[in-house]
Order: C-alpha cells, then sequence, then structure tokens
C-alpha cells in the first residue's frame, strides 16, 4: 500500500464518464432552452425595410438615369441593394458673387439633390441591419450603381415596413 501512496495515477471509470456526461447534457439543455424562449437574440431574423439615400451635387444630366423599379447594386461588391421605389430631385442654386448689388440673385449650378427611397428584405439582429453581410445603417456612406448610374450617397432614415417604425440613428 506504501506504493500507491506514491503514485496518485487515479483510472478513468464509468462514475467519471457519467459526471462528464452529465455535464455536457445540462450544457445543451441550457443552450437549447435559451435559443427556443428567444430566437431573435440570438440568430437574427428577416425584415422588409426601406431606407432613404440622399446624393448630394449630382451633375444634372444624370437624374433621368434612375428611376422607380431600378435595382441598386453596391459598387464594390455588386451586391444587390434593394429596389428604387421613390425618386426626388431639388436643383441645387448658388449665389452669383459676381452680380454688383445688395441682393444678390441666385443662379442654376447644373447640380442636383438626388433623395432615393429603397425597399430591400434585410436580416435584423438587435436592430442591426444587414442584406448578405452589407450593413445598412443611418449616417452610412453608400456607393452603388443601377444600370445607368453610379454614384454615392448617405444613408438618412430606415423605416420598418412592418411596424412603421423609424430610425435615423448612427450604429
Amino acid at each position: 500500500m506504501a506504493g500507491s501512496a506514491n503514485n496518485p495515477k487515479r483510472k478513468f471509470n464509468i462514475l467519471d464518464f457519467l459526471l462528464i456526461l452529465l455535464i455536457i447534457t445540462t450544457v445543451a439543455i441550457t443552450i437549447v432552452s435559451v435559443i427556443r424562449s428567444n430566437p431573435n437574440k440570438i440568430s437574427g431574423g428577416d425584415k422588409d425595410i426601406t431606407y432613404t439615400i440622399r446624393c448630394e451635387m449630382i451633375d444634372g444630366s444624370l437624374t433621368d438615369n434612375i428611376a422607380v423599379g431600378d435595382n441598386i447594386y453596391d459598387d464594390v461588391t455588386n451586391q444587390l441593394l434593394g429596389t428604387v421605389t421613390k425618386v426626388e430631385t431639388e436643383v441645387v442654386k448658388a449665389v452669383d458673387l459676381s452680380s454688383s448689388g445688395l441682393l444678390k440673385p441666385l443662379v442654376d449650378t447644373n447640380k442636383v439633390n438626388i433623395t432615393l427611397t429603397v425597399s430591400a428584405k434585410v436580416w435584423d439582429r438587435d436592430g442591426i441591419y444587414s442584406i448578405d453581410n452589407y450593413r445598412i445603417a443611418a449616417g452610412k456612406q453608400i456607393s452603388f450603381h443601377s444600370e445607368n448610374i453610379s454614384v454615392t450617397g448617405s444613408c438618412l432614415l430606415i423605416t420598418d415596413t412592418e411596424n412603421g417604425e423609424q430610425s435615423n440613428e448612427q450604429q
């Protein structure tokens, strides 16, 4: 017996196996119950949104190159970002500094601001929207193209089409 006291090696037995199996089963049951109690917290889900992109100081001759029904794509990845549902244009005017007098007239600059409303199906995970890992967020610069135009704009507003909830918070 004195030899066994100096050798603390212990053999793996059935009780050790059952204890490990019990621990693994408990952890697995806990994970499954958390996922089933609130699946959106863990995995997210599909959602239909509209988002607004404002493109400023665009050449006025390009206004006819984007229209309702056009699909837009990311310039880098060519990922579909959605379908244009509304197009608004605003002519940019500037003060004519060469004019004499106190009141300076406004002159056409041949530039426009274009505001697009785009509908898209996104993946929503805790209020963070993405289209196949392309993140859509208010304040984000988006470089995109359609069949006839390639521009950069800023995402101003995101609207959940299901409940009408709007977000313009930068994330």
